[in-house]
């Protein structure tokens, strides 16, 4: 059985590293293009949105800086809590009616006027997953910024260890 020493050890916890930051850069290239394309303010990743909380309208289960991920259904449901457009921001709301194809949506702190219709294309998805004080680093590692990092991360890694490879077999 071969002997592992710690500079071998150290390699494959930094490659393992570098694998997640390609994942990540990978998704966040998807959702900039994708966005890019689509002219979309949220990227579709097979049905599967990601949104950042920025107010407090449905605390206490919700609150500013949550991540949550949101499923693109067809329709929506009673007690359904949904991502929807209204005016001209994206608010978290809890649905309490259905009426022909328009949803009556309140939040707890009851800022939603009751007299504006919602309709199914308004609604962006219902809350799948929630991340309780995530958005910040979600934000970090999303940004453009960071991907060039984990490419010069990445290709730095690869760069340095090509030559040593035969050393270490």
């Amino acid at each position: 059985m071969k002997k592992v020493n710690k500079f071998q050890i150290g390699r494959y916890i930094i490659g393992f590293i570098a694998v997640i930051l390609g994942i990540v850069a990978v998704f966040t290239v998807y959702g900039i293009g994708y966005n890019m394309l689509n002219d979309t303010e949220y990227a579709n990743f097979f049905g599967y949105y990601a949104h950042e909380l920025k107010e407090n309208n449905m605390e206490p289960d919700y609150k500013v800086n949550d991540l949550i991920i949101l499923k693109e259904d067809y329709s929506y449901n009673t007690d359904d809590v949904v991502l929807f457009k209204y005016k001209s921001i994206y608010r978290l709301g809890k649905i309490e009616d259905v009426a022909m194809d328009k949803y009556v949506i309140q939040d707890t702190k009851e800022t939603i006027d009751e007299d504006y219709q919602i309709s199914n294309e308004m609604i962006v998805g219902k809350v799948a997953f929630r991340f309780a004080g995530f958005a910040n680093v979600f934000a970090i590692l999303t940004s453009p910024i960071t991907v060039v990092c984990i490419v010069i991360f990445i290709l730095g890694y690869f760069f340095l260890t090509t030559g040593d490879r035969d050393k270490w077999q």
